[in-house]
Order: structure tokens, then C-alpha cells, then sequence
């Protein structure tokens, strides 16, 4: 116990650290922010951006110290699910972080100088993958050591490291945003209100295109790879988003893209093309049979009663291609056909019927 609590003294004082280097960060950019009616005074060279982008970077070094720690310090499996979810917990502060760090920058990303922004770009793309790397370190931390621990500590960690990846997605599409601010342009993205439909079922495409210019782009076109021309002559004003859609009847299975054309600021011609949207047509496919068994007599004398039966067994096998969204149907229509019990005691009549079908 002693052992535990001495490395737990080492972490908290290295995750103190990192937390109270941030906050103070953050606390002196709000004073430098706002100074009215106080006597604080910022330093001449104080510079909010680059002092909390440096401080996050420093933040990630103790956290690559924390992964050393965790390679010589935790012995017994408690010690190493106590150490795993406090590395978990830094990695996700650490996100938190860098993606409000990634909401100020857009906040100013305009007053800045082309210089600066790549600057703050190109440091933004360190830090997601930095992150990136500790998520990796923290699952082989865990794999190393999955067959120790408990199953109630292995779902929590699973569900702790599906955050993590899931923060991770979420600040590598950051990235993207701040890219498209830097360089600007136009993406469009395209997608259908379903994937399955029967032939000559309506299906309807959507097509968004959002720009990522400061300036007005005019002379806007959408087109489809099948369907042809969806808009023309659009208009988007800084940053802004459209939405345009187009209702088909559908003859077949296709796939196709969408693509957005104009004319950049600088006189460039320009497109951006949308991923694939596929839609399958189902195929119908039916067996249909009459099977008619005719008339049947039975006739006895005798106190037990005469019986009629009719016994039927039917086997049907149907094959068709193996392709995704078919369907197959068998349908049986049987007559049965007459029959006839007579005798001096009251007569039975049964129909039997074994149907098997197959369907591959």
C-alpha cells in the first residue's frame, strides 16, 4: 500500500503540474483580455495564442512522462487499472484542451497574417498528433495487460478508450476546418434517403456545399455523375452553407458522386467532388406453383370408420445469384382436390401436407 500511494504521490504531482500551468494560462489570457477596472498589466510581449499553444505542447511531454512511468512503476494488476484510469483521464483533459484551443484560434483565425495562421496550423496538427500517438501508448498499455484485469475494469476501459477515439476524430476533423479556413474553397458532400429500394421506387439525393472563403463566391455549379446538373449559378457568401436536392425514380443499382465547380478569388478554376452513394436495387424472385392432387374415394364396411387421405409431399429448391439485396419468395398455391369418406359408421377425411423449400 505503500508502494501504490508513494507512485500515486509522483503522478499527482506531475498531473498537478500540468493542470495548474493550463489554468494559470487561461486565467492570465482573461486578465489580459479584459484589464478594465484593474491593476494588472500585461507583459508587452504577452501573446494568448502561442503562450497556451506552448504550455498544451509542455502538457503533452508530461504526459509522454507518464507513459515511462507507467512502463516501471504499477507491479500488481490493481496498481495498473488505478494508473490506466488516470492516464485515460489526463488524455481526455488533454483533448478537452486542444480542441478549446481549437475554438479560440477560430475565433481570431482571420485577424491573423498568412505567416501566423500556418504557424498556428502546423502546431495544431503536432498537438492532434501527439494525442494520437498517447491514445496508441495508452491501448498497448492495456493489451498488455488484458488477461489481468477484472471484466468490470476491462468494459470501462473499453468505453473510456472508445471516447478517447472518438475525441481523437473529433480533433482531427478540427484540423480539417482550420485548413479549409486557411487555404479557403468550396466541399460538397452528397448523400441518398436510402441505400435498398425496389426498381422504380423514388429515391432522393441530397447534396450539401459549404465554403470556406472570407470573400463572396459567385457562379456556383452542383452536378451529379448520372443525374447531370443539380444547381447553377449559386452564390455563397463568406462561410456560408447551401442545400439542394433532386427525386429520381430508380431503374438499377448505381453509384455515383457529386461535384461542385467555381472560380476562386484569384481567378482559378476549381472543383471538389463528394465520396460515392451507392443504392442496390433489390432483386424479386418468385417460385409459383399449383399443385393439384385430384379426387380421392375410400370406402369400408365394418363398425370402424372409412378414412380418406390425402398424403402430399412437396420439396422446393430455389437458387439465385448471390447478390447483395435480393430477395427470394416461394409461393405455393395447393388444391387439394375432393374426398370422400362412406361407410356405415361416421367417415374421416384427412389432408396431409409436408411442404420444404429451400432457398440459397
Amino acid at each position: 500500500m505503500v508502494k501504490l500511494l508513494s507512485s500515486f504521490g509522483r503522478i499527482s504531482v506531475a498531473v498537478a503540474i500540468a493542470l495548474s500551468l493550463v489554468q494559470g494560462s487561461v486565467v492570465q489570457l482573461a486578465l489580459c483580455q479584459s484589464t478594465m477596472g484593474t491593476d494588472y498589466e500585461c507583459p508587452e510581449d504577452f501573446d494568448p495564442l502561442a503562450n497556451l499553444e506552448a504550455l498544451l505542447r509542455s502538457q503533452s511531454d508530461l504526459l509522454d512522462n507518464f507513459d515511462d512511468l507507467l512502463s516501471s512503476t504499477p507491479t500488481t494488476t490493481e496498481e495498473k487499472v488505478l494508473f490506466f484510469d488516470s492516464f485515460e483521464d489526463l488524455l481526455r483533459r488533454q483533448a478537452i484542451l486542444v480542441s478549446n484551443f481549437e475554438d479560440m484560434l477560430k475565433d481570431v483565425w482571420y485577424d491573423m497574417s498568412a505567416d501566423r495562421q500556418l504557424t498556428f496550423l502546423c502546431s495544431f496538427q503536432d498537438l492532434v498528433n501527439r494525442e494520437m500517438t498517447q491514445i496508441a501508448v495508452f491501448h498497448d498499455k492495456i493489451n498488455q495487460s488484458w488477461e489481468d484485469i477484472p471484466p468490470a475494469n476491462q468494459t470501462r476501459l473499453l468505453a473510456s478508450f472508445e471516447d478517447l477515439i472518438r475525441r481523437q476524430a473529433d480533433l482531427e476533423a478540427s484540423y480539417e476546418d482550420l485548413y479549409k479556413m486557411t487555404y479557403g474553397g468550396l466541399t460538397i458532400t452528397k448523400w441518398a434517403d436510402k441505400f435498398e429500394a425496389f426498381k422504380g421506387d423514388e429515391v432522393t439525393y441530397h447534396y450539401s456545399v459549404k465554403s470556406w472563403y472570407n470573400k463572396t463566391v459567385e457562379n456556383v455549379t452542383v452536378e451529379d455523375s448520372n443525374l447531370g446538373a443539380i444547381a447553377g449559378d449559386v452564390t455563397l457568401h463568406p462561410y456560408e452553407s447551401k442545400k439542394f436536392a433532386k427525386t429520381v425514380k430508380i431503374s438499377g443499382s448505381t453509384c455515383n458522386t457529386a461535384i461542385v465547380s467555381w472560380t476562386d478569388p484569384s481567378g482559378t478554376q476549381k472543383t471538389d467532388e463528394s465520396t460515392r452513394v451507392c443504392v442496390q436495387v433489390i432483386i424479386k424472385s418468385y417460385n409459383i406453383n399449383t399443385l393439384k392432387v385430384g379426387n380421392q374415394t375410400s370406402a369400408a364396411v365394418g363398425g370402424d370408420p372409412p378414412e380418406a387421405t390425402n398424403i402430399i409431399d412437396i420439396k422446393k429448391t430455389q437458387t439465385s445469384p448471390r447478390v447483395a439485396g435480393t430477395m427470394l419468395t416461394n409461393m405455393e398455391n395447393i388444391n387439394i382436390g375432393d374426398q370422400h369418406a362412406s361407410g356405415y359408421s361416421t367417415g374421416r377425411s384427412k389432408n396431409q401436407i409436408k411442404i420444404q423449400t429451400e432457398q440459397r
